[in-house]
């Protein structure tokens, strides 16, 4: 037993240190991971690592996309995965030709939906899917081949019948944390992805400045403290459910919400 408990905690390491917050080397594992994932086993599945993983992209995603910015960490799989759904000219293969046969779906119960694109051949030995491949495509008319519509309604409502304590959740304006990386969610400003009415949202909450200027550099803080406010509004986050009328209606071009989006937005 103990020595299954050591491998299960090297595998922990590995699987939250190099990939799902990988650093922009992704040959080193950050050393704030390892009291945790060596401590108390029930403690390490009270923590919400869906939403630490969604503040670790939202970071390296602001980040990467700065002046000079040349790499980017955290578990970019996920933007890839999102980008083989709405930009198919990036995808591989049909992802439906690759469903594991029944005899070894088995062993997978409830697989992610990301689950479709296993096996997948993505062609990377191939030249023509270069760096210099994806951006001749990027500079077609691309927008005519994305996939602007929310996400289906079948993939919906299997993630409600999945996990119908965490619908509600999906839905809350709060800050994601993981560690000293506060970053807000703000499904109100996506809220066609829930089958609502889309209205002009609010002003994003005031400090993005702020938080971003924090990075683990120098820093040896008590981040339950540092982030106290923060901490308080994610535990309270059943208070702030983001509500909206239910989307009977395609948005049309002259829809208050396009207008806002067309004034404030660089579309191409």
């Amino acid at each position: 037993e103990d020595q299954v408990e050591r491998y299960a905690r090297v595998y922990l390491i590995a699987l939250v240190g190099g990939f799902l917050f990988p650093d922009k080397s992704n040959k080193w594992i950050q050393g704030m991971w390892f009291p945790m994932l060596l401590g108390d086993w029930d403690e390490i599945g009270r923590k919400s690592w869906g939403s630490a993983v969604l503040a670790g992209i939202y970071r390296e995603l602001c980040t990467c996309s700065r002046l000079g910015a040349k790499q980017a960490g955290g578990a970019m799989f996920i933007l890839q995965l999102w980008a083989w759904e709405h930009l198919p000219f990036l995808a591989p293969q049909d992802p439906r030709e690759f469903w594991l046969p029944d005899d070894e779906l088995r062993f997978v119960a409830n697989p992610p939906y990301g689950f479709k694109w296993i096996g997948a051949n993505t062609n990377d030995h191939q030249a023509e899917h270069s760096l210099l491949f994806y951006r001749a495509e990027f500079d077609k008319p691309w927008w005519n081949q994305a996939v602007w519509d929310p996400y289906p309604n079948e993939v919906v409502e299997l993630h409600r019948l999945r996990h119908p304590e965490d619908q509600e959740t999906w839905l809350c304006k709060v800050p994601l944390i993981c560690w000293h990386m506060v970053e807000w969610h703000l499904p109100d400003r996506s809220l066609r992805q829930y089958r609502l009415e889309q209205p002009i949202p609010a002003s994003p909450p005031q400090g993005f400045r702020e938080l971003h200027a924090i990075d683990l550099r120098y820093n040896k803080k008590d981040w339950t403290r540092k982030h106290e406010f923060y901490i308080n509004i994610w535990e309270n986050r059943n208070q702030w459910v983001v509500q909206g009328a239910p989307e009977t209606r395609p948005m049309g071009y002259h829809d208050g919400y396009m207008r806002w989006y067309r004034h404030f937005t660089l579309r191409w």
